[in-house]
């Protein structure tokens, strides 16, 4: 599937939320999740080529865990992200298996046996709304709370940040690991901007 998004750093989810639900977003999991991300041991690193690899163990208030390998991959020539105008989004091919959760030293004894290594780890709180073909996930780690708003159309991603009172142009393509790392070196966390829109559009 092709995962268009953008992320905004905010203080809080209340404005987000109300705004959602009279949208007629409604809520599809709310859990914990430990995300690991893998990088070759030799030679050209994945991140080079725009590649993610990643482990994601995901814990959800109700029912079972699971575990979920995930490629992500530049569609085409593309380094992953896509300008249009004053907007840049994070766009790429996600490819994506479930393993059952108890699986998770030998998924990681494979993954090591074919030369990969963990290079990074975070974790988040994730509470996830969709409708139709646009998700919306509230999302709390250590060093920001962050709305992703992410579809298969980047039409769809731009009007919905605007219905939720968010502009698009300062909306951002990085990924979680960029944002830790950029949290890291400057000794605080991704701190919010002028994430929201207008209220004169």
């Amino acid at each position: 599937m092709t995962e268009i998004e953008l992320k905004f750093p905010v203080e809080d989810f209340a404005r987000v939320l109300d705004a959602a639900e009279r949208m007629g977003f409604v809520e599809v999991a709310d859990r914990e999740e430990t995300n690991r991300i893998f990088e070759r041991v030799d030679g050209e690193p994945l991140c080079e080529s725009g590649i993610l690899l990643r482990v994601r163990e995901s814990r959800p208030r109700q029912g079972d865990g699971k575990l979920t390998l995930t490629l992500k991959r530049p569609l085409g020539g593309s380094v992953g992200r896509e300008e249009r105008g004053a907007v840049t989004m994070k766009v790429r091919q996600e490819l994506e298996a479930d393993i059952a959760a108890g699986d998770a030293p030998a998924l990681t004894g494979i993954l090591e046996a074919l030369g990969f290594r963990e290079c990074y780890r975070y974790s988040k709180h994730r509470i996830e709304l969709r409708k139709e073909r646009v998700s919306v996930c509230l999302d709390e780690l250590d060093f920001g709370r962050f709305v992703e708003i992410e579809s298969d159309s980047r039409d769809a991603v731009e009007r919905t940040a605007l219905d939720l009172g968010l502009d698009p142009a300062a909306g951002l393509a990085a990924s979680y690991m960029e944002l830790g790392a950029r949290a890291s070196a400057s000794g605080s966390g991704v701190r919010p901007s002028e994430t929201e829109a207008a209220d004169d559009r």
